[in-house]
């Protein structure tokens, strides 16, 4: 093809999934999407599913995935017909895409590539995406896949810590898999496991909670930390039982009474002082500078519109967006014969504007506000090695003064 092209953009409809499919079939030897995966996507309210249209033929298309109450894009597929390649359509397409985030008040896009398909690799670095990931074994044939990511708005200095990542693997255990986060990033050697997850939940949770098992509340998780060896600063907005209007029946009112009762027991024999004070992105980004991680509660309506509390880890500020380690990795339109849409570079330094931030971080009608912020303990002085630094330092003025005198007398 020598003349110009010159392409079109439309939003992808059912009626063109017969040549979605076979440009599908045509581009890619497996991980392809099926045409009830197509039909799915094209309905979903959180992508942008665009076709590349040229003479009235479609020519290729880009799925760009949004998550919900972040600022975050994600590019789940991009496909041009062999037939039309090799005329920077690939690179009009991926313009497109990224025009469409930005209109949709997305910060970052990120992707994986095939470590083998090189010329998508040269593409996406000359369009200025930074590799950070690397995932093993990750395409059907064992290939792995290259991770990227390109800060479309408001490019700032980000102060981060080194989070690792942990998805949680019961939908009630949040808290365990963020505080198992907070720790090994203080200390790295530690090991990250379903086992210490389940531990920690019997440890920290409140018994019941909504219609299911009972999730974990602040004080639960500061004493589980402190039980570590980890030091522990608590904010938490209300001094009564938390999470009480959750539950219907007295009998489990009670309990969550008594659990908290025991909690707060505790909490005073380990010395472990709770704060009712709000806590502001300032000084949380003053404590993380200091080498704290902070673990927060946020609603997770604006992500998932279910009304749950739900734990996550800052990991990182700027002054436009937090960024969270979330251990729920969603499946954007997953459905129950494929796999989900979300990787676990999804649920890391994940871009949230300060103002969704601070709503997300109100639970409940009553707008609770728990912080836990996580440290490693200051390692305590003997008092025999405290008498030893005091001897050395009177023995060096002792010294000093004698040298004086000598000198004096010479």
């Amino acid at each position: 093809m020598n003349k110009k092209i010159t392409p079109n953009f439309r939003l992808a409809m059912v009626k063109d999934i017969p040549r979605l499919a076979k440009i599908e079939e045509t581009c890619f030897e497996s991980d392809r999407l099926s045409r009830r995966s197509f039909h799915r996507l094209i309905k979903n309210g959180h992508a942008k599913f665009l076709c590349l249209i040229v003479d009235k033929t479609i020519a290729g298309y880009g799925l760009l995935f949004f998550r919900r109450g972040t600022s975050l894009a994600r590019l789940y597929s991009l496909a041009i017909d062999p037939q039309y390649q090799g005329q920077g359509l690939s690179r009009l397409l991926m313009d497109e895409l990224e025009k469409k985030a930005i209109e949709a008040s997305k910060s970052s896009i990120r992707l994986e590539v095939r470590a083998d398909n090189q010329s998508a690799i040269q593409l996406y670095e000359k369009l200025g995406y930074k590799r950070f990931k690397v995932k093993l074994d990750y395409y059907e044939d064992h290939t792995k896949a290259l991770c990227y990511e390109k800060r479309l708005l408001r490019p700032q200095k980000l102060f981060k810590i080194k989070v690792p990542y942990y998805s949680q693997t019961t939908d009630f255990t949040c808290g365990p898999s963020s505080l198992m986060m907070a720790m090994t990033a203080l200390e790295p050697k530690r090991v990250m496991s379903q086992s210490l997850e389940l531990d920690l939940w019997r440890e920290a949770t409140t018994i019941f909670m909504l219609s299911g098992h009972g999730g974990c509340g602040p004080r639960g998780l500061a004493l589980a930390a402190w039980r570590r060896g980890f030091a522990v600063d608590v904010h938490i907005s209300r001094r009564d039982e938390l999470f009480l209007d959750s539950v219907r029946t007295e009998k489990k009112k009670n309990i969550i009474k008594l659990v908290h009762r025991d909690f707060t027991e505790k909490l005073k024999t380990a010395k472990i002082a709770v704060s009712h004070t709000p806590v502001t992105l300032k000084q949380i980004k003053d404590k993380m500078k200091a080498g704290i991680v902070p673990i927060i509660l946020i609603s997770s309506y604006q992500i998932t519109h279910t009304k749950t509390p739900h734990w996550v880890v800052i990991s990182g500020l700027d002054e436009h967006y937090v960024y969270l380690h979330d251990p729920d990795v969603l499946d954007d339109g997953k459905d129950h014969e494929e796999s989900g849409l979300s990787t676990d570079y999804d649920g890391v330094y994940i871009p949230v504007p300060h103002q969704k931030f601070l709503e997300m971080a109100r639970w409940g009608t009553k707008k609770l506000e728990a912080v836990v912020f996580i440290s490693r303990k200051k390692p305590k002085v003997s008092k025999t090695r405290k008498t030893f630094k005091k001897s050395v330092k009177v023995q060096i003025k002792k010294g000093i003064k004698a040298g004086m005198k000598k000198k004096t007398k010479n």
